[in-house]
């Protein structure tokens, strides 16, 4: 909202700067007054775009105009191929090479310069947060590696829709009966909780094996390789079976198993598959390594639905298995945050562990340009949630200025500060605004009956198939 005024001033700073190049491309080109005012376009476009991406579109249609220009400068037979080719490198640097590089500056400014830790860090991936200062950094710097069997795990997933959060579970089932009549297997809950609980740990299990440590020397998990997942507190195994999700009955349940002695053996064998990997042989690393876990037995993937659950299920986010033929969605991804290799081998031991902070050293970190891509997407998702509010407003409203925005309340006193339209410039606007649109009508009657009152040039403007042939001296 408040960004607007800015872009604004860059947008319309491009459109005359590069209205001011055609103008000298006409007089002298390759000129100081030529190079200047393409300069200036190509960092005003930059500038737009580094304010918000709306200015994305301002950029694009000065390059389409650009090329269009360019086009027919090829076909201009008084230029020599030399002359053609100088105006493409000067079109393209001025244009393209400037305007990337500035927007790059920007961001690697900005990274530097803001490389700790702040509120709103959970939108970003783990490797992200592991990478500024302080934060999650402060957790996970010493963490081991290569998640091996017998690991101690908290599982984040990477789509973080509607927010960040771990794969959870509790001692609680699921309701015997639904509120719409349908029923569930009574197993513990498995759910993604958006708040660090150590509940959030799982051991990487060897199917092969009963033993729940790191052995000497670890043993490593490959992509392929098939693993059991342990709730670390109620050491239940993670598992899945035809039984309807609660909230997405399209999809299968996820849950802890709980043996009632009835015929619904365990299901509980994973295999896991890095997405991100260079090879198949690759390791699964922790915060680096997005993975996702397709169960043996149906071939349904862990995922995330993002619906928040009933109060049986403290609102928390529901986690379903999803049989999918081919491809994947970001919310079957997920990746490990925090990792320690675990010792102990009795309960009560385990559990004071998992309770424990983390302490091997080993650094990780994104390069400029992992962290620029990351920053893009983050910021164009972002932009995708915008939703309707009540102080949202429409255009109309802009013109007329019946609504008004509160921008800052006092939480206690109710006090509020309102962001209202200047009468004197809006009026103005809308008034110089429909002034234009009645000359404009007024100069086209009188061209259409061939009367000149505007000059040839602007016929090359974008309304120049709407001016007739011809038209007779006033």
């Amino acid at each position: 909202m408040l960004l607007e005024s800015i872009l604004i001033f860059f947008i319309l700073l491009a459109v005359l700067s590069y209205l001011k190049f055609c103008n000298s491309q006409k007089r002298s080109p390759f000129s100081a007054t030529w190079w200047f005012w393409l300069l200036l376009t190509g960092v005003a476009c930059s500038c737009a775009v580094g304010v918000k991406y709306m200015g994305l579109f301002t950029y694009m249609l000065l390059l389409v105009i650009a090329g269009v220009h360019f086009w027919h400068l090829i076909g201009d037979q008084a230029l020599s191929n030399v002359s053609v080719l100088c105006h493409l490198l000067a079109r393209g640097l001025a244009l393209v090479v400037i305007p990337v590089a500035m927007y790059l500056s920007f961001f690697y400014v900005h990274l530097t310069l803001l490389y700790r830790s702040g509120p709103h860090d959970q939108i970003m991936t783990s490797a992200f947060q592991a990478s500024l200062e302080g934060g999650l950094a402060r957790i996970t710097q010493g963490q081991p590696l290569e998640v091996a069997y017998g690991s101690q795990i908290t599982l984040r997933n990477v789509l973080g829709k509607p927010m960040p959060c771990w794969l959870h579970s509790h001692k609680n089932t699921y309701p015997i009966r639904y509120e719409n009549g349908r029923g569930s297997s009574h197993q513990q809950q498995v759910t993604c909780y958006p708040f660090k609980d150590v509940n959030n740990w799982w051991i990487v299990k060897d199917p092969g094996t009963q033993q729940l440590v790191v052995s000497n020397p670890p043993r490593p998990i490959r992509h392929g390789q098939i693993v059991q997942l342990v709730h670390g507190i109620t050491t239940r195994y993670l598992n899945t079976h035809d039984v309807a999700a609660p909230l997405s009955p399209h999809a299968q349940e996820v849950s802890c198993y709980i043996d009632y002695n009835i015929s619904m053996p365990a299901q509980n064998l994973w295999r896991v598959e890095i997405v991100n990997r260079e090879s198949d042989a690759d390791v699964w690393k922790t915060i680096l390594s997005e993975v996702r876990f397709v169960h043996v037995n149906t071939s349904a993937m862990l995922k995330l639905s993002g619906v928040p659950l009933p109060d049986w299920g403290y609102r928390q986010l529901e986690v379903v298995g999803e049989k999918l033929s081919k491809g994947y969605h970001q919310s079957m991804l997920w990746n490990v945050e925090e990792h320690r290799y675990g010792k102990s081998q009795e309960q009560k031991e385990r559990e004071v562990e998992l309770h424990s902070p983390t302490q091997i050293d080993i650094s990780k970190n994104l390069s400029f340009m992992a962290k620029f891509t990351e920053l893009q997407w983050k910021i164009l998702a972002l932009k995708n949630e915008d939703t309707e509010h009540k102080y949202s407003s429409s255009p109309l409203a802009w013109i007329t200025m019946d609504t008004n925005i509160v921008y800052w309340l006092h939480p206690a006193s109710g006090a509020q500060i309102h962001l209202i339209g200047n009468v004197l410039i809006w009026t103005s606007a809308n008034a110089a605004t429909l002034a234009y649109l009645c000359l404009f009508l007024w100069y086209l009657l009188r061209r259409r009956r061939r009367i000149c009152d505007v000059p040839e040039d602007c016929r090359a403007l974008p309304y120049k198939h709407l001016w007739p042939g011809p038209c007779l001296a006033t």
